[in-house]
Parts: structure tokens; sequence; C-alpha cells
């Protein structure tokens, strides 16, 4: 999107366009898939080896087990072929597998889409609305081939705000129609072995910039309890207001401040994260 776009100047964020950017310290490596990550023979298994990400994720020597779990029709029998792949905790490494237990922290985010909350959006489709975005930085099929998991690099340095991550993250997927998986907020979860020759890999990946989310967030509740109890809804108002100018403008100008889809998509996340419902009419408009 363009720098001069009138919506940047809301102070509203997504994805693409965090407001501040960071390195990540705790982990000094050339890529992130150079990141090291605990690897497990089984669900069972407590302690594991530790490989590179970028090795976990090539691994094809197990193509016929996860071939067998695609097949496998019974329900029961399914989930046990599953608890039987190899799996990564793919967060960081583990002296044991628990968030108390973590020896490393990578600073990356799992996040999975499966296929029963996403069913009007087929495997490939999620593959490429992810493949959108700066930050992600992996996309494939799980190791049942019915959802999707995406690696996400962030500036994270704290393994205790992991899951709070997570939870940013995974809304700004869901205004986009992406349902995620909440149990990946557990920093020690495993993500079973899978094959996928189709995977979208970006070894350039931006680091999703979850510190100045988290310190948002942190900061919303103090902000709301300074305002005056006589004032309702007053950043609110401006925003609301600013939009409307902004609206009217690019009406009275014929103008398109979009250059390709993935803007328009990040304009209409900007205008309901400001004015939810209320600003489907803006967006109506400004697509004209």
């Amino acid at each position: 999107m363009d720098a001069s776009c009138p919506f940047q100047q809301l102070g509203i964020k997504t994805l693409s366009q965090p407001s501040h950017t960071h390195a990540i310290t705790c982990y000094a490596m050339d890529s992130i898939f150079d990141a090291t990550v605990s690897y497990y023979a089984n669900a069972k298994s407590t302690s594991g080896d530790t490989v590179t990400l970028r090795a976990f994720l090539r691994n094809k020597t197990h193509r016929a087990a996860v071939e067998a779990l695609r097949k496998e029709q019974d329900p029961e029998r399914r989930s046990a072929l599953k608890r039987d792949l190899r799996a990564a905790t793919v967060s960081g490494t583990f002296s044991k597998r628990k968030a108390s237990e973590c020896t490393q922290y990578n600073g990356c985010i799992c996040i999975d889409f499966d296929g029963k909350d996403n069913a009007d959006t087929p495997p490939a489709a999620i593959k490429a609305m992810l493949a959108e975005y700066a930050e992600i930085a992996y996309a494939g099929l799980s190791a049942s081939g019915t959802g999707v998991f995406a690696i996400v690099p962030t500036n994270l340095t704290d393994v205790a705000h992991h899951a709070k991550a997570v939870e940013i993250l995974g809304s700004v997927f869901e205004k986009i129609g992406l349902k995620y998986d909440r149990s990946c907020k557990d920093v020690c979860r495993l993500r079973f072995i899978s094959v996928d020759d189709e995977a979208y890999w970006n070894e350039a990946a931006n680091s999703f910039d979850a510190r100045h989310w988290l310190s948002a967030a942190e900061c919303e509740p103090k902000r709301r309890q300074n305002i005056p109890a006589t004032v309702k809804h007053t950043e609110a108002d401006r925003d609301r207001n600013k939009i409307h100018r902004y609206v009217e403008a690019i009406e009275s100008r014929g103008c398109d401040i979009t250059a390709n889809y993935a803007d328009w998509v990040r304009i209409g996340m900007a205008i309901s994260s400001a004015m939810g419902v209320e600003g489907e009419n803006y967006y109506h408009r400004i697509s004209q």
C-alpha cells in the first residue's frame, strides 16, 4: 500500500504494515528455517532430538506414513496413525515437552487452519491467501491433508508472551475469513510431520511485530480507564470522522488508492478494525 494512503494515518495496524520493526534478538540466524526445534519420535515422546526447522519441514522419509494417514477413513485408526508420526515443537527446543522446560525460544508462531473450521475454503486457496502476506515464512498441508499450517516469525524474545501473540495474530487472520485453531497458543504443541510438494516457502519473510501489538493491547485498557466518564467514544468518533472525510475525498477525486488485490483486502481490514460493520458502506464506496 502506498505510504500516503489515508487509512495509515489513523494508526490502524495490519499484519503487513506494523508501526515498528525489531530484529529477533533471542536467536541469531541467516534464515528463520535455520532455527532449531525439538524433534520427537511420536506423540507419546516427552524428550527429543534437536534439528533445524528446515530439516523437519523438508523431511520426506516419512511420506508413506503420511499418505497412509490421508487414505485412512476410520476416525480411530486415523487418530492412531497420526499419533505415531514424527513431530516437532516449531517454536523452540525443550528439555522436556513442557512450556516451563523451554531451553531456546525462537519466536516462531505455528498456526493451524483446520479443514473442518474452514470448510468453504480449500487448502490450496488458504495457502494462496496466506502467501499474500510478507510475514508468512511457510504454509503447507497438515499431516491429515485436510487443513493448512503456517509458520510466522516474530520479534518475540519472551516465551511467556507466546500465547497472547497467537491470539493477536489469529484475530488478524479471522478478519480475512480464516478461522484458526486456538490450541496453537500452547508453545510446546506438537506439529506432526507432513508432506506437501506445493508448500509455500519464503526464506526472506518479515517478522510479525508482535511486541508492538502486545504493547498496544496492554495500553488499551489503561487508555479507556483514563477517559472521563462524561466523554464517550471520543477516539472512535474521531476515527469515524477521519474515515468519512477520506472517503469523500477519494470519491470526489475519483482516485484508486490500491495497487493490487492485497491492498484492497488490507484497507477493508483497516476500516473494519475502526468501524466494524458500520464501515461496510464506506468500503463499498471506495471500491467503485
